[in-house]
């Protein structure tokens, strides 16, 4: 395994052994077209975005887990190389969501961005992605913007950086293959509590919160019309 560091981004090559990136491609392939969702009927057509995903959470708790102790693993040495963040006092970390994400030539998501672009993304600290498959020279890169950085696509190589602003990225598109990645967040487990689904403001509801949520599915409004969601001065 080789590690490299530059400004916050950790890379982290052959982190993943090969038969295990071969496995969660063949989950993605061999899932029902039930079990997948595509992205450009959620954001608005394929010139926005366009892949496939599979939530691995949703599939396979045995491979969830297996993905998820390879990503908090790596998370030890990105701890140890950013001190101040490893010296963060009872601060617990999860990862509850994983995207085994499949794009075909000329799809992806081309568009900058950050992964905490809104409220309810807030409990959202790192970001960590898993190249499954090689993509040819040139192709594919997950590039960051303020960091001048392009990096190109290797299977089993990890990748851990921030979910600010600061690491504004994009998905470069791939011509002459298809490209596997698994992808997820790594989140403050005391802000996120694993019910909020969904958030937002109802037309005609006098400006209360709702939101779905993943045990029962259904509206539910916030009577004093405050976001379902903590505060840092909430936490104990």
């Amino acid at each position: 395994m080789k590690e490299t560091y530059k400004d916050f981004i950790g890379i982290y090559e052959n982190a993943v052994p090969i038969e295990f990136c071969r496995d969660l491609i063949n989950l993605h392939k061999n899932a029902d077209a039930e079990e997948k969702w595509k992205s450009e009927e959620k954001y608005g057509g394929a010139s926005y975005r366009r892949d496939e995903a599979l939530q691995l959470e949703d599939y396979s708790q045995e491979y969830t887990e297996k993905v998820q102790k390879f990503v908090f693993d790596y998370l030890e040495l990105y701890k140890k190389k950013y001190f101040s963040y490893y010296d963060c006092k009872h601060i617990e970390y999860t990862a509850p969501f994983i995207k085994v994400q499949k794009t075909e030539p000329q799809g992806g998501y081309h568009i900058w961005h950050c992964e905490v672009d809104s409220i309810q993304h807030v409990s959202r600290s790192l970001v960590w992605m898993i190249y499954l498959n090689d993509v040819p020279k040139g192709e594919g890169e997950t590039e960051f913007l303020w960091q001048g950085l392009r990096v190109q696509p290797k299977k089993g190589t990890l990748l851990i950086w921030p979910a600010q602003f600061t690491h504004t990225h994009r998905g470069n598109p791939v011509y002459n293959c298809t490209k596997y990645v698994a992808t997820g967040w790594i989140e403050y487990a005391d802000l996120y509590d694993g019910e909020v689904e969904e958030l937002y403001q109802p037309e005609g509801d006098g400006g209360m919160w709702a939101y779905r949520t993943c045990d029962n599915g259904r509206d539910e409004l916030q009577s004093n019309k405050q976001k379902p969601y903590k505060r840092f001065t909430d936490l104990n």
